[in-house]
Order: C-alpha cells, then sequence, then structure tokens
C-alpha cells in the first residue's frame, strides 16, 4: 500500500507538528501586513503627494495587499485541518519513537542473515546469497 512506510509517518508527524505554526505564522504576518497597510493608506490621506510619490504608495499598498492575500488564503484552507493536528500534536513523541521503530526494523531486515539449523553443507550457500 505505501513504497515507504518511514517516510508516510515522517510526512504525517512533520504535519502534526508543522500546520500548526504555520498557521500561527500566517496570522501573525497577516496581522502585522494589516497594520502596514494601515500606515500607507494614512500616509496618502494625510500628505499631500506628488504623483511619483502617490504611484510609490500605490504600488507599496498593492505589494503588501497581495503579501497579505497569500498569507490569508492559505490560513483560510489550513484552518479546514488546523484544529484536527492541533489535537493530534500531543502525539508527537509516539510518532517519534514509531519512526525510531521503524528505521531499527529497516536496518535488521536488509542485515538479515539466515543460520542453518540442519543442513550445514548449505550454509556457505547462504554467504552473500541475498546482497
Amino acid at each position: 500500500m505505501f513504497d515507504d512506510i518511514e517516510q508516510t509517518a515522517t510526512f504525517i508527524r512533520d504535519a502534526i507538528r508543522d500546520i500548526p505554526k504555520q498557521f500561527d505564522y500566517n496570522g501573525k504576518a497577516q496581522s502585522k501586513l494589516d497594520k502596514e497597510r494601515q500606515d500607507i493608506m494614512h500616509y496618502m490621506e494625510f500628505c499631500n503627494l506628488n504623483a511619483s510619490d502617490g504611484c510609490k504608495a500605490y504600488k507599496d499598498f498593492q505589494r503588501v495587499s497581495k503579501e497579505r492575500r497569500k498569507h490569508k488564503n492559505e490560513n483560510e484552507l489550513l484552518a479546514e485541518i488546523n484544529n484536527i493536528f492541533i489535537k493530534l500534536k500531543p502525539h508527537i513523541n509516539e510518532l517519534d519513537q514509531a519512526i525510531g521503530s521503524l528505521r531499527k526494523v529497516k536496518t535488521n531486515q536488509n542485515n538479515r542473515t539466515y543460520k542453518c539449523k540442519v543442513r550445514n553443507d548449505l550454509q556457505d550457500k547462504f554467504e552473500g546469497a541475498g546482497k
């Protein structure tokens, strides 16, 4: 079913850890950009701007608005799963332990050898057979 169970488990663990962080980061960035937009709007409102300064203010406002929209759109998507991952966050240590166990099992499987129980004459055939 899964090509690499360890990779899948690691992906799940990282999502549980990182999605709430990204959601918080986006919220803080959006708030900061809201304040920056307010600064630009007040600058345009209260200052007499020539054409060049007005154009620069408009471009700044546009750049900040686009950046804010990017964070807002991503959070709109993340909001659908963020609460689930917050509830799963206490299980990250368990996932870390499971991933460590998976790695150990994979190592053991790669280093697996067979020792003949009865047919000792076949033992030399197993040496290097699976490598």
